[in-house]
């Protein structure tokens, strides 16, 4: 049985060049991977987008710490503080990774990239069957694993303002002004914060930060996420294309010899 070659360059469906294209743009969005090709013109909008979104972040875990210094002593707060002090601390390592060892991390998409080229740019049939498989598996990974967190960030930040038992506003006794209080209502995450947030409107400026700092958070999880499964799920790719590669090399030897010597006979 000949192994059959086609080149890469014709089928539109398998295209391993691209393969990290999609985790690298997530990284890329959320300004954790800084690569090469980014125009001059575009590195400013970069910079200023990735110092916004990394503000966000920082002053977001530091009211978390700070939060866990203050209800110190108190049980109850202290273990769910807890809990977001560690996935914080998670995340914050794993950006220090991707951000600060970056050409480590390019190397890593460009071998990866090049890797499925084992036979130069010819791959068999079966080559192109194994790698797209992997590209396949991976997508499907990334969107499925980008649809749960983002929905389990949409619900716990923004499923306490559906609570329509709550009395939104009381007014003074001396009826002469109105002021606006809320009661019963706390932030979806303990932080500490300057702001009377049983006071309107602090209450809401306070929940739109804890929101937006929180879904920045969730991008940050989820593009470092997905960047190491599609990597991993690659290179058993990678493997398996080694695994096939040896299995039919008695059968791909005999190949090319054939065709070397009746193209020389020619």
């Amino acid at each position: 049985m000949q192994p059959s070659y086609e080149s890469t360059e014709d089928e539109t469906e398998v295209n391993p060049r691209e393969s990290m294209e999609l985790c690298v743009g997530v990284l890329k969005l959320g300004g954790l991977l800084r690569t090469r090709d980014i125009p001059n013109r575009d590195s400013i909008l970069y910079n200023v987008r990735q110092a916004i979104l990394l503000l966000l972040y920082y002053t977001y875990a530091f009211s978390i710490f700070v939060y866990l210094f203050v209800v110190w002593g108190n049980f109850s707060d202290m273990t769910e503080t807890i809990s977001y002090t560690i996935t914080v601390t998670v995340i914050t390592l794993k950006m220090k990774v991707i951000m600060f060892r970056s050409d480590e991390v390019q190397h890593i998409v460009k071998t990866v990239e090049e890797n499925f080229f084992i036979h130069g740019t010819e791959l068999s049939i079966e080559n192109k069957k194994i790698i797209k498989n992997a590209i396949k598996l991976a997508r499907q990974l990334t969107v499925a694993y980008a649809t749960i967190q983002t929905t389990v960030t949409v619900v716990f930040l923004d499923g306490p303002l559906f609570t329509f038992h709550v009395m939104l506003q009381t007014h003074n006794t001396t009826n002469i002004s109105s002021e606006t209080a809320v009661y019963g209502r706390k932030l979806p995450v303990r932080i500490w914060t300057t702001l009377d947030v049983t006071r309107s409107p602090q209450f809401e400026v306070a929940y739109t930060y804890v929101v937006i700092a929180g879904s920045t958070m969730t991008m940050y999880s989820v593009a470092i996420e997905i960047f190491c499964v599609t990597t991993f799920i690659y290179i058993t790719g990678q493997f398996e294309l080694l695994c096939d590669s040896i299995r039919n090399a008695s059968e791909k030897v005999k190949y090319r010899i054939k065709n070397t010597a009746f193209f020389s006979w020619q």
